[in-house]
């Protein structure tokens, strides 16, 4: 009996084509970006310690911006994307990565039920085809005894169904796993798409993991400031001002723990004592954008002094124009401003 082969040759094509593509996504990229454009995709990829669902891309918090400046620094030294990701999942866990590592094994997660799609699709689309030239009967090959030729035997309807059917389940099992590993959402869903009790649980182990490599590592400033960032996303203030007193005592030349401190005693009640801290911070780095925008804040909201708060808000504007804070700044600066003369109005001499 002779098979034919005229029936395997698309199947075959089809094969080369998915192993091709397989190839082409797993195959190390070529090419060059610039750092700006590489920084931009890692912090894409990796997500903000102190916020929920939000990226280092997306996030303006001071943790993201303290990430996206240590991945710049990073890709200007030469460090390859699994290096760098390797860095961020020793110190904060594997859930620090939004996605799977787009290079080698890790990109199977997302592959594998695209290529399950394409072969699916691919079967309907030959089985049609071919079942479109062939009569109905009751399925099969037969071999005319007479010729010793293999003649195509008549497929039965109801084969034809029970085929499409294993296939269109199977196209669609594979929709719903790459709806899992995409982490669709829903209608009505978070921003995550993951349910808010899964968020929870997320936060919980990701401040474990952040607990555990402060503990890990005692002497490492940046694991203790991303201790903090993240307490005080969620927050918790009084664990926040622990971890950053510690970072204050392992750097007394870093501005941030300084600054944040103050800013977290002012959230719990004490203003005063608060701006002690932030300008500690400034005497550190007079710099230092984010201790401006304390201080004036605190000159404004609590010391009734808006005259005081315009040049510290102003300052900031100076030395950070385009920071995550401006817009917020410049209403303040408004409302300072408008403060300052009515106040100067009020107590001037007639």
């Amino acid at each position: 009996m002779k098979l034919d082969r005229r029936g395997w040759a698309p199947w075959v094509l089809l094969g080369v084509i998915v192993a091709g593509a397989f190839v082409f996504a797993l195959w190390p990229r070529g090419g060059s970006e610039s750092v700006k454009a590489r920084t931009q995709r890692l912090a894409s990829e990796l997500r903000c310690v102190d916020c929920e669902g939000l990226s280092v891309a997306e996030s303006s918090t001071t943790a993201a911006r303290a990430q996206r400046r240590d991945l710049e620094a990073r890709v200007r030294d030469g460090q390859s994307d699994a290096e760098i990701r390797g860095v961020y999942m020793e110190r904060y866990g594997d859930a620090i990565l939004l996605k799977p590592a787009s290079d080698g094994i890790a990109l199977l997660v997302w592959a594998l039920p695209v290529g399950a799609l394409v072969l699916s699709a691919g079967g309907v689309g030959l089985a049609v085809r071919r079942w479109r030239r062939v009569p109905d009967g009751d399925g099969g090959l037969t071999e005319d005894p007479a010729t010793a030729e293999v003649a195509p035997r008549r497929q039965s309807p109801g084969r034809r169904v029970l085929v499409v059917g294993g296939l269109v389940a199977f196209a669609a099992g594979s929709a719903i796993a790459l709806a899992f590993a995409l982490g669709a959402r829903v209608p009505g869903g978070n921003p995550t798409g993951r349910d808010p009790d899964v968020a929870a649980v997320s936060a919980a182990s990701r401040e474990r993991t952040l607990v555990a490599a402060a503990e890990a590592r005692p002497e490492d400033v940046d694991a203790q400031l991303a201790l903090a960032r993240f307490r005080l996303g969620r927050q918790d203030f009084a664990g926040a001002l622990e971890a950053y007193q510690t970072a204050a005592t392992l750097d007394p030349s870093a501005p941030e723990p300084f600054a944040y401190s103050g800013w977290v005693i002012r959230l719990q009640g004490f203003p005063d004592e608060g701006l002690l801290l932030v300008d500690k911070a400034l005497e550190v780095d007079p710099q230092y954008p984010d201790a401006r925008f304390f201080r004036g804040l605190i000159l404004l909201r609590d010391q009734a002094n808006p005259a005081a708060a315009v040049a510290e808000l102003q300052q900031y504007l100076v030395v950070s124009p385009d920071g995550p804070m401006a817009d917020q700044v410049r209403n303040l600066l408004a409302e300072a401003v408008s403060a300052a003369s009515t106040t100067t109005s009020t107590t001037s001499p007639r």
